[in-house]
C-alpha cells in the first residue's frame, strides 16, 4: 500500500481580481517553491496576490499576508508569421499572397516592400480574413521584395514571412 504525504507547511498565494476580496488559496496545498504561476487569469483584467506562510492546513495556521502585488495581465506574444509568400503579376499589378496565420486573435496582416534605391516600407494592412493584396503601384521592370507580419488584436507583431522578389514585365 502506498501512502500520499500531504503537504502541510509552506506558501498559500491567494489572488483577487477587481474589487473582490481574496477568499482561498490558489492551491490545496501549501507551496514549497517562493514562486508561483497563475495561468488561470484572463487578459485584460489586473490581479492582485498576496502571499501568506502555513504552518499547518489542519488547523489552519498563516501568518499575516504579504504586502499586495498587482499585475495587469495582457498579451505580449506574438502571432505565428505567414507562411507560403508568394508574388503573381497581374494586370493591375503585383498581387502578394500568403498562406493564413491560424492564431485565434489575429488582427491582420502588414505587408512591406523593398526596391533598390528605396527603404523596405510597410506599403499595407490588410484584414484577418484576407490573404491577399494587390500592389498597383509596382511599375514594369522594377525588381520588388516583399514580405509579409501578422499582428494580432493586441498589436503584437510577428517576424517577418521570408521575403519573395517579383517584377511586372
Amino acid at each position: 500500500m502506498t501512502t500520499v504525504e500531504v503537504r502541510t507547511a509552506g506558501f498559500h498565494v491567494y489572488r483577487r481580481v477587481g474589487t473582490e476580496s481574496y477568499r482561498l488559496p490558489l492551491a490545496q496545498e501549501p507551496l514549497e517553491e517562493t514562486s508561483a504561476i497563475d495561468a488561470a487569469v484572463q487578459q485584460g483584467v489586473t490581479a492582485c496576490y498576496v502571499v501568506r506562510a502555513a504552518a499547518s492546513v489542519d488547523p489552519p495556521v498563516e501568518s499575516a499576508a504579504s504586502n499586495e502585488a498587482c499585475v495587469e495581465v495582457r498579451d505580449i506574444e506574438p502571432p505565428a508569421a505567414p507562411t507560403g509568400t508568394a508574388v503573381l503579376p497581374r494586370e493591375r499589378g503585383l498581387e502578394v499572397l500568403w498562406t493564413p496565420s491560424p492564431e485565434d486573435d489575429l488582427g491582420g496582416y502588414r505587408v512591406y516592400r523593398e526596391a533598390p534605391g528605396e527603404p523596405r516600407g510597410r506599403v499595407a494592412e490588410v484584414e484577418a480574413a484576407r490573404s491577399a493584396w494587390l500592389d498597383t503601384t509596382a511599375r514594369p521592370g522594377i525588381v520588388y521584395q516583399y514580405d509579409v507580419t501578422a499582428f494580432d488584436r493586441a498589436g503584437n507583431e510577428s517576424p517577418k514571412a521570408p521575403a519573395v522578389e517579383a517584377s511586372l514585365p
